[in-house]
Parts: structure tokens; sequence; C-alpha cells
């Protein structure tokens, strides 16, 4: 049952949802036992992560000409990934039941043949002699992420640094808590929690004195430097977190988004925030100035891989250059609406240069009457077990 569950959620990402909403929605509806919950989220993500790694695999145990629908393909990569990259899960056990749903498609051969030859040779998925003359194409097939994102990785980080990253964001994402009361104000930042699971939080997180927001997203909340009663603009909310994380800290918030369903779900998160739909672009002109505006902006949301690992296959290169774009439009469209000496905070959950410090360079070139306030944030995977964010403070003069 819990592969079944991870089949059609991997159907689905085939087809373009959300990896996180899609299995949210299959997990309701399968009413499994918590262990069957889990190994199906495992498959599930562990699938995704590996895909590149898993497909390689097949096609070298394909014979030649051989097509292999989506459908066998899926339960070919659920297979393989429990024979090579999950070391409980009996070899017996990952391939009889990948060749019981392959029953239904009539490729239970195709899939039987794949998977015993591949439980018997075990062959490694990358080339360790490419390791010094190729770095980045050794690096991209032995951590499983696309060539265009390898390389991007090692000219910004380095080889080492880089296969850092690339270690941490393989593996499952770490849960931080937020304490909405007084609790663990002398936590660094004040009121962080780090746990192993969220089942002894479950009634906090019903009741509201608990979240879920990474630690990355809180440090950016703790960057506006809120006093209480200063007005802030968060211009692109979300689902609300920052916003929510704001007003708790008493500010004045106001959170807008183009999306209604997110900003449903900030209404019923128990936060007094004051709620407008529509774009930035749009409600900027209609607002009056506030003490900060805060612009968490439309990303490559390469530093959230870990959470939402299908996003390496996603996201193209020249994606970085038409998102710069539309956060530069941004940015020169909130900031008129910040207050003489009051603040622009820009965040992203992403690392690359165009998205992150080039941006904040060049907008202080149109915008001469603002000026950087103070270093970036920026959060790794590899140094904070967080997402990995950069945020800046932008003062404008008085």
């Amino acid at each position: 049952m819990p592969r079944n569950t991870a089949f059609h959620v991997l159907q689905r990402v085939e087809e373009g949802a959300y990896s996180h909403i899609a299995l949210s929605s299959a997990l309701d509806r399968a009413q499994l036992e918590p262990r069957d919950r889990g190994l199906a989220t495992h498959l599930v993500y562990a699938t995704l992560t590996w895909q590149q790694a898993l497909d390689s695999l097949i096609n070298r145990s394909l014979s030649k000409g051989v097509k292999v629908d989506t459908a066998t393909r899926i339960i070919l990569r659920l297979g393989v990934v429990q024979l090579y990259f999950m070391d409980r899960i009996p070899e017996h056990a990952a391939v009889s039941e990948a060749v019981e749903m392959a029953k239904k498609r009539s490729s239970e051969k195709l899939v039987n043949a794949v998977l015993r030859r591949l439980s018997k040779d075990r062959e490694l998925w990358y080339r360790e002699t490419d390791k010094s003359s190729k770095p980045a194409r050794y690096l991209s097939a032995k951590w499983s992420f696309p060539t265009w994102l390898a390389n991007r990785m090692v000219q910004q980080l380095g080889e080492e640094e880089a296969e850092k990253w690339m270690e941490v964001m393989n593996q499952p994402p770490p849960i931080w808590l937020r304490s909405r009361t007084n609790e663990l104000q002398d936590n660094t930042p004040p009121g962080a929690l780090k746990v192993d699971e969220l089942g002894p939080y479950m009634e906090g997180l019903k009741e509201g004195t608990w979240v879920v927001q990474d630690l990355a997203a809180q440090l950016v909340g703790h960057l506006v430097g809120v006093e209480p009663g200063m007005t802030v603009w968060d211009a692109c909310a979300g689902l609300g977190g920052k916003a929510l994380h704001l007003a708790d800290l008493r500010a004045k918030v106001v959170a807008s988004d183009p999306s209604t369903s997110k900003l449903d779900l900030l209404r019923k998160a128990h936060g007094d925030v004051e709620i407008l739909e529509g774009k930035a672009q749009d409600l900027a002109p209609t607002l009056p100035k506030f003490d900060c505006v805060l612009l968490d902006a439309p990303c490559t949301s390469l530093g959230v891989i870990r959470r939402h690992p299908e996003t390496r296959w996603t996201r193209l290169e020249h994606h970085i250059t038409n998102l710069a774009k539309i956060q530069s439009e941004l940015l020169d469209a909130v900031a008129p609406r910040v207050k003489p000496s009051g603040l622009l905070v820009y965040s992203v959950c992403t690392f690359t240069r165009e998205e992150t410090s080039k941006q904040v360079e060049n907008f202080l070139k149109r915008h001469p009457d603002f000026e950087q306030d103070g270093p970036f944030l920026v959060t790794t995977p590899v140094e904070h077990d967080s997402d990995a964010f950069f945020a800046a403070r932008l003062r404008r003069k008085s």
C-alpha cells in the first residue's frame, strides 16, 4: 500500500504537481498507519532526489532499443531506490512489490529482469575517473543534480564546498519550530527549536502556540528588527509565515499575495494581520508608506531543494534570468512605499548571484536614495542545517 501511494504521488509530480501537495493529499486519502506513511513519504522524496541516478542505472540495464512508458519507469525507479538507497528494505521485498505493481501494466517481466540484474551487479551510477578531469560532471552524476546546476555550484562555491552542499541537500530536511509565546527567548534566534519529530508538539501546533518554520525564514523575520507598533508590508506573503512572525513580534502587518488559496490559509492562522489580495505591483500605488517593506520575492527556490526535490528537475538555467527580472521589477514597485529612514528587506530562498548580491547591487545603482544597512544574511544547509537563504536590509535615506 505505501508503495502504491508513492507511485500515484510520483505520477502526479510527473504531470506537474508539487510533491508536498500531492503527497499530503494522497496520504489523507490512503489512511495509512504511521509506519506506512513514513515509508510512502521516504519513497517519494528519495525517488525524486535520486531520479537522475536511478534513470542512469535503469537505462544501462535495459536492452538496446527498449522503450519504457512513464508508469513503468516510475515503478522501476521505486524498485531501484529501495535497492540502492534504502538499506533497511529487504531486496526481495523491493523486487517482488515492484513486479506486483507492474502486472497491472503488463510490464512485470521487464521490471523483474531489470531489478534482478541490478540487485546482482550493484554497479556505481557514476564514474570515479571523472572526479579530477570533469568535477562538475562527476558531482552531477554522483549526487543526482542536473549538470547545469552542478556547474553553477562548483563555479560559485568551489568543488569541495559544492559537494558538501549536495550531500546535505540530498538528506531529509530538519524540522524547525517557532514558539509564538514567550518561551525559548534565550534561544538563537529567540523562539527557535529544532526537533526530531512533530508528535510531542502536535497539540501546540493545532492550538497555534507553535508553527513549523525553517530557521532561515525565522532569521529573515528577526532581520526586520521589529519594534512594537512598527508598520510592515509583506508584499509577497505566500502562506504568511513571515507575516505571522512579524505580527507575533508586535508589528502592524499588512500581508498581500495574488494567491487566494494561500491567503485563506493565512486567515486561519490566528494572526493579527491585515490581508490584501493582489500583485504587489498593482497594490503599491494604493498603499501608504511603511516603516518597513518585506519583499520575499519569487525566485528559483534552489535553496529549498531538500524540501522540494523535484525543483532540481523542473528548474532550468534560463529561469534565473527570468526570475531576476521579476525580482527587479518588484523591488522598483515597492521601494516608493518605504518611509524616509525606513527599511526595505529583500529576501530569496536561493543562492545564485543574479538573484542575491547582484540583484541588490543593481537596485542600489537604480535607487541612490537607498543604501545597504548592515551585512547580508546568508544561511546555508551545511553551516546552519537550514534552507539556503539570502536577505538584505536596504535603508532609505532621510
